[in-house]
């Protein structure tokens, strides 16, 4: 189902209760002025319903090899990364990731990396 950006905003708000996010990671295209509404991106309504937005870095190389760091444990025994149970999307699609075969270094995409990018 697509939401509206102030609908996503709304919700995430919900969800975080009286926690705070230190920022949120997006793709720097939501910086577009598509012409959704209002006349602003959807970063920038975000960020108008208290959402700290911070553009992301599209370098898929870098990315890949970042998650790969980031799927092995830390020093202390325990992951740098973890998904949570309720997010099926991820679960589903993170196993899916695998390497271009005629570049190692970068992510095939090929198939759905929405939710690794």
């Amino acid at each position: 189902m697509r939401k509206e950006s102030e609908a996503v905003a709304e919700m995430i708000r919900g969800r975080l209760g009286t926690r705070k996010l230190a920022y949120i990671a997006a793709d720097p295209s939501m910086w577009a002025k598509t012409g959704h509404g209002k006349g602003e991106s959807i970063a920038e309504t975000l960020q108008r319903h208290g959402m700290p937005m911070l553009k992301g870095d599209n370098d898929r190389k870098n990315g890949w090899q970042r998650c790969h760091e980031l799927l092995r444990l830390a020093p202390d025994g325990l992951p740098w990364l973890t998904v949570d149970a309720t997010c099926v999307y991820g679960l589903r699609s993170l196993p899916a990731q695998v390497s271009d075969k005629r570049d190692p270094d970068d992510v095939n995409t090929g198939g759905d990396d929405h939710w690794v990018d």
